[in-house]
């Protein structure tokens, strides 16, 4: 059985660009299409959300500091 870090230090942007975004509730509302970069810090300032509405898909940017990141599934789905 393989072993992932806790809290891996850099991830690639495909690890990151995941199908499924999920509420606190757990319930899925979207998945993360596109990343918008703070080029002065070096950092993502946020991701590009899809959420699938009644009226077709709507995109949302969400902070980046306001997402928890499930590396333990993030990095397990890579492996399939």
């Amino acid at each position: 059985m393989k072993t992932y870090p806790k809290h891996p230090k850099i991830l690639s942007e495909g690890t990151l660009r995941v199908e499924k975004i999920a509420s606190l509730k757990g319930n899925t509302l979207g998945k993360v299409e596109n990343f918008i970069l703070d080029v002065t810090a070096g950092r993502v300032a946020l991701a590009l959300l899809s959420l699938k509405g009644e009226d077709g898909k709507k995109f949302f940017p969400a902070p980046w500091v306001a997402m928890e990141l499930d590396t333990f599934t993030c990095l397990r789905s890579q492996c399939r």
